[in-house]
């Protein structure tokens, strides 16, 4: 009769039941994090608002290259939309800022010149250029 390699059931409930009563048994064995783990949630709540910050300020600048150029929001908009998304997942906030095609109300509604030109600050005149200068600041 050959030998089957395979585990049987009984043993792989038998190793999920202990695992399991393991790792409770350890996450009960105290109530309080030590300083050790309430540093490192420090840090990591420190890292998260960073990358949240840094998400946004990308975001803002997605929006005023939009604003400066409209002509560019089929290629952009998606890739504002994945932005936007780690904004929300970090825990921040879209603030669409003047001029924005999410602030406007509409996505394809368009900005007053003035309300574009200062929501355009600091976006290359030339469309080839802000994806360059938008592909470095990604």
């Amino acid at each position: 009769m050959p030998i089957d390699p395979r585990p049987r059931r009984r043993s792989l409930l038998a190793t999920g039941v202990t695992g399991a009563a393991a790792l409770l048994l350890t996450g009960c064995s105290r109530e309080r994090p030590t300083a050790a783990e309430r540093r490192l949630a420090s840090a990591d709540e420190r890292l998260r608002r960073a990358a949240a910050r840094g998400s946004a300020a990308l975001l803002a600048r997605y929006d005023r290259t939009l604003a400066a150029h409209p002509d560019l929001a089929g290629r952009l908009e998606p890739l504002r939309a994945d932005v936007a998304r780690h904004v929300r997942a970090f825990g921040g906030t879209e603030s669409g800022g003047p001029g924005s095609p999410k602030a406007s109300g509409s996505p394809g509604g368009s900005p007053s010149p003035k309300a574009a030109r200062g929501a355009g600050a600091g976006v290359p005149a030339d469309p080839g250029r802000a994806l360059s200068a938008l592909a470095k600041a990604e």
